[in-house]
């Protein structure tokens, strides 16, 4: 059965997500927010990339994304591959000791989590995540990659959990030539397969039809010859891909369209079809965190 690539994203900024390193001796919290549409899409189209330079790159942000001065100036890093790189990674702390000697650490362990989310296991889409606070120790023993980088993996998958994850999936654009009689069977045909008619162009020359459509990838299986079994043979399509679009549904409701592809992909892939709760990734704070952050 042909594999179709999803993503995973966030609906809203999520509580601050606190964790602590296997020792105990390290702390980390971090908060994840939506990247704006306009954002996500100047990434992808290579008007920004993680190598601007850095002030341009913080003017840029501040200008048009309406970055917070403080996430913009301190910029730490984007997605490296082409299937993460609108997610980025910014400091948002104060007064963290030793932050500078796990900051290595903490980008790599950004770099590998990003590229597998918390539900499926596929690359994150369109998400900032910010380290808002910490607490390092002072002895390099104990705040090693070991202890630091399986943290920042409870803060992400904790941050994106309380964000309402969603997934999101591949859109072709379709453009199907057709005679005008089979225009509305043709509405029909697409309605079945989640598709969205987004312009009718009438020729006045000839009796045929231009509708162009956004049609999910995961519906394109066979879609050519079915479309012209239904029009009797009289209707042309052709598809190239466009756009990501989050689903509609949230893969926490059973029996919902998110829930049973999530399902599907677990499944797929050797997971539990458990999915995740956020108690398993993020730890009780204590009461100096709790008055700051109040996670209610």
């Amino acid at each position: 059965e042909p594999v179709v690539p999803y993503c995973e994203t966030i609906l809203e900024p999520s509580f601050v997500a606190y964790a602590k390193s296997g020792s105990g001796l390290n702390r980390l919290c971090f908060k994840a927010q939506p990247l704006s549409e306009d954002m996500i899409r100047d990434i992808d189209s290579g008007v920004i990339s993680s190598n601007m330079d850095g002030k341009k790159l913080t003017r840029h942000c501040i200008d048009n994304y309406n970055f917070e001065v403080n996430d913009a100036k301190r910029f730490w890093a984007m997605g490296m591959e082409e299937a993460t790189q609108t997610n980025v990674l910014t400091d948002d702390s104060k007064g963290v000791d030793y932050l500078d000697k796990v900051k290595g650490s903490i980008m790599n362990s950004f770099q590998q989590y990003i590229a597998k989310g918390v539900l499926t296991g596929e690359p994150l889409r369109g998400v900032q995540f910010k380290l808002v606070d910490g607490q390092i120790h002072p002895d390099p023993m104990h705040r090693g990659g070991d202890e630091i980088e399986p943290t920042v993996r409870k803060c992400i998958y904790g941050s994106m959990i309380s964000g309402k994850p969603r997934l999101v999936e591949p859109m072709f654009l379709c453009e199907i030539t057709c005679p005008n009689i089979d225009v509305g069977c043709i509405y029909g045909f697409m309605s079945q397969r989640r598709g969205e008619i987004i312009s009718e162009e009438p020729n006045e020359d000839n009796p045929m039809t231009v509708l162009k459509a956004y049609l999910p990838v995961a519906e394109s299986f066979g879609f050519a010859d079915a479309l012209r079994g239904a029009t009797h043979g009289r209707a042309f399509p052709t598809c190239v891909f466009d756009h990501w679009k989050i689903i509609d549904s949230d893969p926490y409701e059973e029996d919902s369209l998110a829930y049973n592809i999530v399902q599907k992909i677990r499944k797929r892939k050797g997971m539990t079809l458990d999915l995740p709760e956020l108690n398993k990734f993020i730890d009780k704070m204590p009461p100096s965190y709790e008055q700051k952050y109040k996670n209610v």
